[in-house]
C-alpha cells in the first residue's frame, strides 16, 4: 500500500496555498504540478546541453576524472561532493553561483523554467515572494543547480537534513526556518527506463537508520529490505516538491541510452516566515 500522501494537480489549475508548508510540517509529503513548463521547448534545452557537453564546467560529484561516468552539475551546490567533502568554502561557492547564471541564461534561453517554477512555488506558499539567500558580501545563493545522471548511474540513498550538519550550509543557517527543508526539481529529460525517485517511509531522526559504519554510509541493503519504498516519475515539464529533508529516498539507476536531466535544488521559509527561500 503507497505510503507517500500525494497532491497531484495541473499547472493551470487552483493550487493549495498552504501545500508548501502542510509538506513541511509533514501533513503530507510531496506535490507534483503537472506542466508547469513546456516540454518540447526543455528537450531543445537539453540538445544545447548535449551538443556543448564536452566543454561544459560540469562539478563531477565523485572524482575529477572527466572520463568516468558520475552524476555532473552546472553550478555549484552547498552540499559536499568531491572536491569539498564537508561543502564548498563560501567565496568559492559564490563565485560558481554567479557564473551559473551566465551559463544558465546562455543555456536556457527563450525558456523561463526558474521563472516558472518560482510563479508555482510562490502559490504554493501562500504568495510568498521567492527569494535566494544573500551573503555578507551581498552576493545572492545559487537557486538551482542542473543535474545530469548518465545511463547506468543513479543517486544514493540520502535526506537533505543531513546537510544542515555540514560546514558548506553553516552561513545559510541563519536565514532560514531549519525545522524543515524540501527539494523541488523540474525533469527536463528523462532515461529510457529507471531514473525514479525512491522515496522511502525511514525518517530523519530515527534512531533505527542502519549503518555499515557511523557517519553517512547507510546500509542500503538493510533499508531495502526493512522500509517500504514508493518510486515517483515526473515527467519533463512537471514540477516536483517533497520532504526530501525528512524522508529517506534515492534516484534509482538510468537505464537505456540517454541521461537524466533535472534543474532543482531546495526550498523553505525564510527565518521569519515571510518569504520562501530557494538555493542549492
Amino acid at each position: 500500500m503507497p505510503h507517500l500522501r500525494i497532491t497531484d494537480l495541473p499547472a493551470s489549475g487552483e493550487l493549495p496555498p498552504s501545500l508548501l508548508v502542510d509538506i513541511g510540517q509533514r501533513r503530507t509529503d510531496l506535490a507534483l504540478i503537472r506542466g508547469v513548463v513546456d516540454p518540447a521547448a526543455l528537450a531543445a534545452v537539453v540538445q544545447r546541453i548535449e551538443a556543448r557537453r564536452a566543454d561544459l564546467p560540469w562539478v563531477l560529484q565523485e572524482s575529477d576524472d572527466r572520463e568516468r561516468p558520475q552524476m555532473g552539475l552546472l553550478g555549484s551546490s552547498l552540499t559536499p561532493y568531491n572536491a569539498f567533502p564537508d561543502g564548498p568554502p563560501l567565496p568559492y561557492y559564490l563565485d560558481q553561483a554567479d557564473r551559473f547564471r551566465a551559463l544558465y541564461a546562455e543555456l536556457f534561453e527563450g525558456v523561463d523554467l526558474l521563472g516558472a517554477a518560482s510563479a508555482v512555488l510562490s502559490r504554493l506558499g501562500g504568495g510568498r515572494p521567492v527569494v535566494e539567500p544573500v551573503s555578507p558580501d551581498g552576493r545572492a545563493f545559487a537557486p538551482a543547480t542542473l543535474r545530469r545522471v548518465p545511463p547506468g548511474k543513479g543517486i544514493p540513498t540520502h535526506v537533505g537534513r543531513w546537510f544542515q550538519e555540514t560546514g558548506g550550509f553553516r552561513p545559510l543557517l541563519p536565514q532560514v526556518e531549519t525545522s524543515w527543508q524540501l527539494s523541488w526539481f523540474v525533469p527536463l529529460q528523462q532515461g529510457e527506463q529507471g531514473g525514479e525517485l525512491v522515496v522511502y517511509d525511514l525518517q530523519y531522526g530515527d534512531p533505527a537508520v542502519p549503518w555499515r559504519e557511523r557517519g553517512r554510509v547507510l546500509d542500503d541493503e538493510a533499508i531495502e529490505r526493512g522500509w517500504q519504498q514508493e518510486p515517483v516519475l515526473p515527467q519533463p515539464g512537471d514540477l516536483m516538491v517533497f520532504n526530501g529533508g525528512h524522508l529517506y529516498h534515492r534516484v534509482s539507476p538510468v537505464q537505456g541510452s540517454r541521461p537524466r536531466y533535472t534543474f532543482g535544488g531546495f526550498v523553505g521559509l525564510s527565518a521569519d516566515h515571510r518569504r520562501l527561500v530557494r538555493w542549492n
